[in-house]
């Protein structure tokens, strides 16, 4: 889901508004519109399309108030790409039917190309022949019944101590943030079932914890060169 600040399209307006005679006539004489019937679609402008349509903070409702408004099937232009927005859980059933390797796969995205090497993790590799090996180690050698039951103890030792946690706070009134909580016990789990050891509790916690907080945040960070590829060196003016 998208996630970026008003104040990032400042200067990608500014830069539009100078361009836009130029932009306009070259893309009526270079490309002619197609004659594809796309789903209902809110109002759009011109280069940035409906990305100005999403919320800042809770993109997700605005999603919801625009399909209440154009239907349980929607089409949006987030510049150059084309994104579909579902409501209904029959068509997905139907597209998941009859399209599910086209749907399946996610979109390259910059923050995503530096974080996860190239797209080379499971969730963001395309579908092909290394997506299925790397599926394959997965499923058979970290995610298999017996691999996976081997880690209860460690599971219910790290929920004990995050109950435990969230108990001793209540008791002494003090607020709790059950977001960096689940965190915590997330890491702890990982760790010491990847390295034997728990990192994710303690002084460590204070290294840990942000550093996955930053991952999350960079891996949704809008950056303007993945809807409109002629308007990266806008990201330098940004800091992205």
């Amino acid at each position: 889901m998208l996630n970026f600040q008003v104040s990032q399209l400042y200067p990608i307006l500014l830069a539009l508004a100078a361009l836009y005679p130029v932009i306009w006539f070259l893309s009526q004489r270079l490309f002619p519109k197609d004659k594809i019937v796309y789903p209902p679609s809110p109002p759009k402008i011109p280069i940035l399309g409906n990305i100005h349509q999403v919320g800042v903070i809770l993109p997700h409702r605005s999603l919801w108030n625009l399909c209440k408004q154009y239907g349980p099937f929607m089409f949006l232009q987030f510049g150059i790409r084309k994104v579909y927005v579902i409501q209904s859980g029959d068509i997905i059933k139907e597209l998941v039917k009859d399209h599910d390797i086209p749907v399946s796969n996610r979109p390259g995205l910059l923050p995503n190309e530096k974080l996860w090497y190239g797209l080379k993790g499971l969730i963001t590799l395309p579908y092909g022949d290394q997506w299925k090996k790397l599926r394959n180690i997965f499923m058979n050698q970290l995610l298999h019944k017996k691999r996976a039951q081997s880690f209860n103890s460690i599971r219910d030792e790290e929920v004990a101590k995050m109950v435990e946690t969230i108990s001793k706070l209540s008791s002494i009134g003090e607020p709790v943030n059950l977001s960096r909580m689940f965190s915590l016990s997330a890491a702890g789990t990982v760790a010491k079932a990847t390295f034997g050891e728990v990192y994710a509790h303690g002084a460590q916690s204070n290294r840990i914890v942000p550093i996955l907080e930053e991952m999350e945040k960079l891996s949704f960070k809008f950056t303007i060169r993945d809807f409109v590829p002629w308007l990266a060196w806008i990201n330098r003016l940004t800091g992205v």
